[in-house]
């Protein structure tokens, strides 16, 4: 069976569907199937008139090559490893539609994203032979904002690389001191766009900062830059925590294991998610996490971290004072976080998505096989 696997929107974040996109293209590689993957010119994603000749390429590629070269290349199945996908294919096909957030959360991109989703977003995925999501909370979203049975959903949980394991304080050491650490510190990891909540988070580390809480503590915000970081860093500011809350920037993916390892606890309190592939990340380097108790963060967690409501900055901010006070409960958190995170695997993933491409293609040989005759 030949695969092409559509990495052309994921292939360039480095987050998130970016890490996403990077592990099931090295996990199907080793799956009995004929893999390509392709890659579609784009330019970085950058604000401004790039963004709509990136528009146009994009739109290019989704109308005219993929069919193209699903022709051209004698393709079984096509997979789009992202919420956005062709109209047509010319052979079955499967999207992986990641979260509804797009359409359900208030987002930094305006009508003409929107719109652009609109079309190559949920009307690809209705026309999809399937679809990938990554989580029982993802399906039931899309469900409803996509206006797409459950059934057509098939829940594919991420896994977490090998790379993510617990490391001596003495490998974290040289990581902690080139980014300026010192512990405690409460960790942040990701993009930043309004639904990561951010804000409440930072509001309620000023609240453990206090004279009475954690006078030490810094927050470490890891991430690549984000439109809505100076708001962020001007309420930092505002709340007296210039100093105390360390803007990373990008960190290599080397260098993450050690600082999660190095952190008090690893803070998600995301709106929305339909994974949420810190909370194992950070499990499985052995680092306790206060997550949301809401969408895929509880789902993901399992019982194995803290959850808060995170539209309430005092819940989020009397968890993190727990990690701060406790250490058997950090302990105990983090040895719940190992064992739950080593029951996710990339090759586990893999195996589930080759097994929806022999289904899809399966099932349109019968659709074109001629019926009885009478």
């Amino acid at each position: 069976m030949r695969v092409a696997l559509d990495l052309t929107v994921p292939g360039r974040a480095v987050t998130g569907v970016g890490v996403y996109a990077r592990e099931l293209e090295a996990a199907l590689r080793r799956q009995p199937v004929a893999l390509s993957v392709w890659r579609g010119e784009l330019a970085p994603p950058v604000r401004g008139w790039p963004r709509l000749v990136n528009a146009a390429r994009l739109t290019r590629w989704l109308l005219h090559e993929v069919p193209r070269r699903v022709r051209n290349e004698g393709i079984d199945v096509y997979h789009s490893a992202s919420s956005l996908g062709p109209l047509r294919t010319g052979c079955p096909w499967v999207m992986t539609v990641h979260d509804a957030t797009l359409l359900t959360m208030r987002s930094q991109y305006g009508w003409a994203d929107r719109l652009y989703h609109r079309v190559f977003g949920v009307l690809a995925a209705r026309r999809a032979d399937a679809l990938i999501v990554p989580s029982e909370a993802a399906r039931q979203a899309i469900a409803r904002a996509y206006r797409i049975p459950e059934s057509r959903m098939h829940v594919v949980l991420h896994g977490v690389s090998d790379h993510f394991r617990p490391r001596s304080p003495e490998a974290c050491a040289p990581v902690l001191r080139h980014h300026g650490l010192v512990s405690p510190y409460v960790l942040f990891v990701g993009a930043r766009p309004p639904r990561k909540n951010l804000g409440r988070l930072i509001e309620a580390f000023g609240r453990v900062r206090e004279p009475a809480g954690g006078g030490g503590l810094q927050l470490a915000v890891a991430g690549p830059e984000e439109p809505g970081d100076e708001a962020a860093r001007e309420q930092a500011r505002r709340l007296g925590l210039d100093g105390a809350v360390r803007w990373l920037g990008y960190v290599r993916h080397e260098e993450l294991p050690a600082l999660y390892r190095g952190a008090l606890c690893l803070a998600y309190p995301s709106l929305a998610e339909g994974f949420g592939l810190p909370i194992l990340e950070a499990m499985a380097c052995g680092t306790p996490v206060l997550t949301s108790a809401r969408s895929a963060m509880a789902e993901v967690a399992g019982g194995a971290a803290m959850l808060v409501d995170p539209e309430d900055p005092a819940a989020i901010a009397d968890g993190l004072r727990r990690f701060l006070d406790d250490p058997r409960l950090r302990s105990e958190l983090a040895a719940r976080g190992v064992a739950r995170a080593a029951g996710f695997c990339w090759r586990t993933a893999a195996a589930a998505t080759v097994a929806l491409y022999r289904g899809v293609a399966r099932q349109s040989r019968v659709a074109l096989s001629p019926g009885p005759v009478t």
